[in-house]
């Protein structure tokens, strides 16, 4: 009997068991995406990871500061614990072991918002608490015209 239902099922088992075994596999490993991006994208809408040069001086004498290119002004945190990486190194997977060994707030230092603010993102989501963007000003949402519609466009009635 029992070898007849094996018969019967060998290849419905011979392609669910690998399956069942790379989702096993899949979920145990640690280098997925720990963390809700809706939460993370809250936090980047309210701000509450920008922090300027003055409450990085003032609030956190501790943080290390990772500095992902050459264009960022980096003169006045000589005195700071940094590390530079090229932007590629930042999802390496000891980079991301060290930064999360790190027990204060980590700061991000670039001068290309794109970089930083992606680089941002992808930390967070693999799991870098305390994380944070140096920034001299807080109008990263802002744009910098207004949106004006262009007057030689006519709306069209749908027919």
């Amino acid at each position: 009997m029992k070898m007849k239902f094996i018969s019967e099922y060998r290849i419905v088992a011979a392609v669910l068991l690998p399956l069942l075994v790379l989702a096993a596999a899949r979920s145990l490993t640690g280098d997925h995406f720990r963390n809700g991006a809706e939460r993370n994208a809250l936090t980047a809408l309210n701000g509450t990871n920008l922090v300027s040069p003055a409450a990085l001086k003032d609030d956190m004498p501790e943080a290390l500061l990772i500095i992902l290119d050459g264009n960022a002004d980096t003169e006045s945190l000589i005195d700071r614990r940094t590390i530079s990486l090229k932007p590629g190194e930042i999802t390496d997977k000891q980079v991301i072991k060290t930064i999360k060994r790190e027990n204060g707030p980590v700061i991000l230092v670039s001068g290309d918002r794109s970089l930083v603010a992606a680089s941002w993102m992808i930390l967070a989501q693999k799991g870098v608490r305390d994380l944070y963007i140096l920034t001299d000003s807080n109008d990263w949402g802002q744009f910098k015209y207004e949106f004006r519609p262009s007057a030689t466009v006519v709306a069209s009635e749908p027919e």
